[in-house]
């Protein structure tokens, strides 16, 4: 970075929007966000006019920094000089919002953006749940599926039970008990959102029609944080859930299983 920063410096008054964009980005992707904030601020005093792609940089940068303000002043900026709010870009800032803690903004400024695809919503879905707000990111889910008939994808159900995780209202946290690393907490809970019985069971959500039962069938013995995964999507989605581990069938319906509990 140190060189490219000394040809970036050479350029001189050849700099031009897109090579101001490459270092504010080589910066981010170092995790170097105050400098890519300062990298901003140089190109703005050499009066080069930022582009989306520049803004969208920029708001990446507050949500990590937590620098509300700063993201309240680039919104404006997007605002009153008219730079088009296409996906990426307002993808970026409601990012921003619920990273910052300003849930409310963070929605407003995603029901005001012209078009949204499925990593929009993914993203309203993950910063409810990061704020704490699960029923409303169930209440987003369904808005999505069944209003916006937009599918949901792998990502989208990992949000979900990470919502219920945060917010703790609908009966779900992660057990990390089957976690036996010598990590954080955090990154047990990391490592059970992706358990092959998860994994499985969103694909058959996102493969097989509405109502239809998903069999997955492992030759371990279900942990008991997918245990209890897989009772609250059983109740969440309206299915019929059968895992067949190690030892028994598991039936999954409305939010209780036939083994009631003990296996």
């Amino acid at each position: 970075m140190a060189r490219a920063r000394e040809l970036f410096d050479r350029l001189g008054l050849a700099k031009n929007s897109v090579t101001w964009n490459t270092m504010i980005s080589g910066y981010l992707h170092r995790r170097e966000f105050g400098t890519a904030v300062a990298m901003f601020r140089s190109m703005q005093m050499e009066n080069v006019r930022p582009t989306e792609v520049t803004m969208a940089s920029l708001l990446s940068a507050c949500a990590h920094l937590g620098a509300l303000n700063m993201g309240r002043w680039i919104h404006a900026y997007i605002r009153n000089h008219q730079l088009k709010m296409d996906v990426v870009l307002g993808n970026a800032l409601i990012d921003m919002y619920f990273k910052c803690g300003a849930v409310e903004t963070a929605l407003e400024a995603f029901r005001g953006m012209p078009t949204r695809n499925i990593f929009c919503w993914n993203s309203v879905i993950a910063g409810l749940g990061m704020n704490g707000y699960g029923d409303r990111a169930v209440a987003v889910f369904h808005e999505m599926e069944k209003m916006e008939r937009i599918k949901p994808d792998g990502v989208t159900f990992v949000g979900l039970l990470s919502a219920c995780s945060h917010s703790g209202k609908l009966g779900y946290r992660p057990s990390t008990d089957c976690v036996h690393h010598d990590i954080e907490e955090e990154e047990k809970e990391s490592a059970v959102m992706y358990h092959s019985e998860k994994i499985a069971i969103a694909f058959g959500i996102m493969s097989t029609r509405e109502k239809e039962p998903i069999r997955v069938v492992k030759n371990l013995r279900i942990c008991s944080d997918c245990h209890e995964a897989a009772k609250l999507i059983a109740k969440l989605f309206d299915r019929v859930i059968i895992v067949r581990d190690r030892n028994r069938f598991h039936h999954f319906k409305n939010g209780t299983c036939s083994c009631n509990d003990y296996w």
